[in-house]
């Protein structure tokens, strides 16, 4: 997902790769929050599913002794 946001001095961007499930960008939404002014970005699921969380869990290959070059 990739999301561009123009300010007033600078293009900011926000890259999240490797998402659980898919997202409707058509129905998704944001919001600028006045009090703080933080930007709110509300996604839209493409499935009617659970989602558990945002992005895809990644485990790490199991090494044995930890890896890195002998001492």
């Amino acid at each position: 997902m990739l999301l561009h946001v123009r300010g007033t001095k600078y293009l900011h961007r926000l890259y999240a790769e490797k998402l659980r499930h898919r997202v409707d960008p058509q129905g998704c939404k944001f919001r600028i929050s006045s009090k703080t002014n933080k930007l709110i970005i509300t996604l839209k699921k493409a499935d009617a599913e659970y989602w558990d969380g945002l992005r895809v869990h990644n485990s790490l290959p199991y090494r044995r002794g930890g890896g890195g070059p002998p001492r």
